[in-house]
């Protein structure tokens, strides 16, 4: 009896040993980001999920630490699902060089553990063992001269000459001149910390310096869906060489009322800086001649308007330049401007701007904050109430919170508010699209 009371403890715990490596080694499941939207019974889960890096990797510093941010899409939902490393992993995947990053146009597996919040869903990354990287675009050094119609992550090549370098909250940004343009390329900050300073440092500076000959390759990323431009994945993609002539387009001055005689041709015309509006991902800049009898719309990407005509910055009936190509008898597709005489943003009570038309440019200052929440998509909507007693909504869009890298202000906060006019679905809002027109003071 002894012995088979033995027997039965050994093969019991045989048994639970054998489930235990069992559970342990077993494989665990690619879970659909449908599954995890909005489902509660998924918070603290740690599964894999698999799909497409549908932007460029990025680095924020907060309190001195990285926090590195990707947003993975399946096709089980058309919502980018937030993915976040925070340091010390965030710094040993950046030290595994770009093997292990993430990078826009990539399939990748992941494991990660799910977190919901109410109506936002997001995820971390648990260890740089499960990062799998299931494919890249690569191929051939195939050269464009513009990405107009070009597949978005598709690999290509480009050389010019620099144009326009500026630093971005994403990293560096700048133009190649070509001869029938430009093209946009973006140098994501997260390779910052994927090389040495030193290489960092000598690429940037050479990057940083208008006129300066550049071959470069890297993968098509469509900015908010609509503006296309090449993002480095490695610098070793980056060659620099002696200068060449780029024979830049030329421009046909024309007063502004002329525009419907010169479609498809590329002409400079100059006029008010009057609204903005926004459809199905394109930015329409308003301009109207200096009598305000007529008026054309510039079309634009996100960030072109806020190189140019950043609402917190330069004010309604701003005198500005464009040049560009007339597509139709009242629009131009934009490729440079300069403000030639900047008024003040225009500056009103919430009140005041209820009765503004959609599409104006304005600003407002010592507002409160009533409520905050973060909604589908990560977007803000933020109600605000001044000393005029009128209360108006804020929309924040995602890809401005995540310039801005803070938290939505809570209740009571004091902030200064700078867009546009807009109305959706009957409700009055303000549309943030710069990371300048949402300042908290307090």
């Amino acid at each position: 009896m002894g012995l088979l009371r033995v027997l039965a403890v050994v093969l019991v715990v045989g048994g639970l040993v054998g489930v235990y490596y069992a559970a342990i080694k077993s494989p665990m499941p690619v879970v659909p980001i449908r599954d995890l939207e909005n489902n509660i019974l998924m918070n603290y889960a740690t599964v894999y999920i698999e799909g497409l890096v549908t932007s460029p990797p990025r680095v924020d510093v907060l309190g001195g630490k990285l926090r590195l941010t990707i947003y993975v899409r399946d096709n089980s939902s058309p919502t980018e699902l937030p993915v976040y490393a925070y340091d010390p992993l965030a710094s040993e995947i950046l030290k595994q060089g770009v093997s292990r990053l993430p990078f826009v146009g990539d399939r990748v597996r992941l494991l990660v553990q799910v977190r919901v919040r109410e109506d936002f869903t997001y995820a971390y990354l648990q260890d740089v063992r499960g990062i799998y990287i299931l494919s890249r675009p690569s191929g051939e050094r195939v050269y464009v001269d513009t990405l107009e119609g070009v597949a978005e992550y598709s690999y290509v090549c480009a050389r010019g000459a620099v144009r326009n370098p500026r630093n971005v909250s994403a990293g560096l940004l700048f133009d190649i001149a070509t001869t029938r343009g430009r093209v946009t390329v973006l140098v994501p900050n997260a390779l910052y910390y994927a090389y040495s300073r030193e290489l960092v440092g000598a690429v940037v500076s050479s990057l940083s310096l208008p006129g300066t000959y550049t071959d470069l390759c890297g993968v098509v990323y469509y900015y908010r869906g609509v503006s296309p431009e090449i993002v480095v994945r490695e610098l070793e993609e980056i060659r620099f060489s002696p200068v060449q002539p780029v024979r830049p387009p030329v421009f046909t001055v024309i007063d502004i009322r002329d525009v419907p005689n010169y479609v498809n041709q590329n002409v400079s015309i100059t006029g008010l800086f009057y609204a903005i509006y926004y459809s199905a991902g394109t930015y329409y800049v308003e301009v109207r001649s200096t009598d305000e009898a007529f008026a054309v719309n510039v079309t634009m990407d996100r960030a072109q308007v806020i190189s140019l005509l950043n609402p917190a910055v330069v004010g309604w009936r701003s005198l500005i330049r464009i040049n560009g190509t007339v597509t139709s008898p009242t629009t131009i597709r934009y490729i440079a401007g300069e403000v030639l005489e900047r008024r003040e943003p225009l500056t009103l009570t919430v009140a005041e701007a209820l009765q503004q038309p959609v599409g104006r440019p304005l600003r407002i200052l010592n507002a409160t904050v009533v409520s905050s929440s973060v909604v589908s998509g990560g977007n803000w909507r933020i109600y605000i109430r001044d000393a005029s007693g009128a209360t108006i909504l804020v929309f924040v869009p995602a890809s401005t919170v995540r310039d801005l890298g803070i938290n939505p202000p809570p209740p009571g906060s004091v902030v200064d508010v700078a867009g546009y006019r807009d109305v959706y679905r009957g409700e009055d809002e303000i549309i943030v699209i710069s990371r300048e027109g949402l300042v908290v003071r307090g």
